[in-house]
């Protein structure tokens, strides 16, 4: 593992790293059609490192940094982890088990006939010769899930690259439950002069609400119960609003030198260029 002093990654560890990948995974790689490589990346330090970008470019190879603290929304591999690694725990569990009771019985016979059964060396541990095993499964004694095979099958992953919006390419992961929603100044300032509130449920479509009616008619819902002398401050919600300095976004219409003075103004950091381009129509 490649690593920097402090054990950290920085552009120059990124770069390292991403030379090997390339000279092992893609030797011919190249900056023609059909033979480029585009390695999707969380956010982190070193993805804007300029002289790595274009030395990585000019061979064929192109970053693309993904959103800050998003992995297991925009990272394909993450949407398979879930089952990978309550397999690999459940073969961890089923392993030390049946080595302890494996050194258990051995001591048993140790104690009963210790001239004939020698005393187990040591107490059970797992080291890396059991990698292959909790990886791979075990038809055996004992017997352990192929974790890796049965997480990541060609279903799986055809699925996961759905899920992000990879294969094919969509927005998909933007319907993601912990993608959050706010409310923009642009919501604000068209929010219509009369809100219908509903009186029960059943009047109102809460799968096509916006935020702003979520908001009135929870409000209109906290009154009603303030004036029957109920607690309804208690239930009052107010939708999240998306800082100010964000209303100032970059215009999905804007021209490429209009979108790089707007970039160069904020700072050329992977906060900046997410939160400074135009929101996805």
């Amino acid at each position: 593992m490649i690593v920097n002093e402090k054990g950290g990654t920085d552009s120059r560890v990124l770069n390292e790293v991403l030379k090997q990948y390339v000279e092992t995974l893609y030797p011919d790689a190249k900056d023609e059609d059909g033979y480029r490589v585009c390695f999707k990346l969380d956010g982190g330090p070193g993805r804007l490192n300029i002289p790595m970008l274009a030395d990585l470019r000019c061979k064929g190879v192109y970053l693309f940094p993904g959103v800050q603290n998003t992995t297991h929304v925009t990272q394909e591999t993450d949407q398979s982890y879930g089952l990978f690694k309550s397999q690999l725990r459940q073969n961890i569990q089923t392993l030390m088990s049946f080595n302890n009771a494996t050194y258990h019985h051995q001591r048993q016979l140790h104690d009963a006939f210790p001239d004939l059964h020698a005393l187990p060396p040591a107490l059970p541990s797992l080291n890396r010769s059991h990698y292959g095993m909790l990886l791979s499964g075990n038809s055996s004694e004992p017997v352990l899930l192929p974790a890796f095979a049965n997480a990541f099958t060609r279903e799986r992953c055809l699925r996961s690259w759905r899920l992000c919006g990879a294969v094919p390419l969509t927005r998909s992961a933007l319907a993601n439950p912990s993608v959050q929603r706010e409310v923009t100044l642009e919501d604000n300032n068209n929010t219509p002069d009369v809100i219908f509130v509903a009186s029960n449920a059943a009047e109102f479509d809460w799968t096509t609400a916006t935020l702003l009616e979520l908001e009135e008619q929870n409000k209109a819902a906290c009154d009603k119960l303030s004036k029957l002398g109920l607690n309804g401050e208690a239930l009052r919600l107010k939708a999240p609003r998306a800082p100010a300095r964000l209303g100032s976004k970059i215009s999905s219409d804007a021209s490429e030198a209009e979108r790089i003075k707007a970039l160069s103004a904020v700072g050329f950091n992977l906060g900046s260029i997410f939160t400074q381009s135009a929101p996805l129509q």
